[in-house]
């Protein structure tokens, strides 16, 4: 049963892992980490992320919707990898701010902007 709450529910085993001869990994043993600018043109969806989290908890819920919509579409062939932060910037655009009252109101608006990245995805003319 835990397995099958892990895996989404769908009851399927977690994949085999492959024994390795590694360590595991410690920040503690890297003793330093270094950390550069990010490139706006290279990752794209980081600009939408921080647009979302400035404009408030329904944009978040869009960005989050419309990503996984995105990201299901392009697992199953029908979308390039680029157009993934394409129909998450269209879904932003087109979402309706609304502050979710209850959980019934995130829950509908969770199905509305997934319907919304669905639309978007058959305009970008997905397989």
């Amino acid at each position: 049963m835990a397995a099958a709450r892990l895996e989404g529910g769908t009851g399927e085993q977690p994949p085999a892992r492959l024994a390795l001869s590694t360590a595991p990994f410690s920040l503690a043993a890297l003793a330093k980490l270094e950390f550069a600018a990010v490139d706006p043109a290279r990752y794209p969806a980081l600009a939408l992320a921080y647009q979302a989290l400035a404009a408030g908890q329904s944009a978040c819920l869009a960005l989050n919707a419309a990503n996984e919509v995105a990201v299901a579409a392009f697992l199953a062939g029908e979308i390039a990898f680029t157009d993934i932060v394409h129909c998450v910037e269209r879904v932003l655009e087109r979402a309706q701010p609304a502050q979710a009252q209850s959980l019934e109101e995130v829950f509908a608006q969770d199905l509305s902007q997934r319907a919304l990245a669905r639309a978007c995805l058959a305009q970008m003319g997905a397989r």
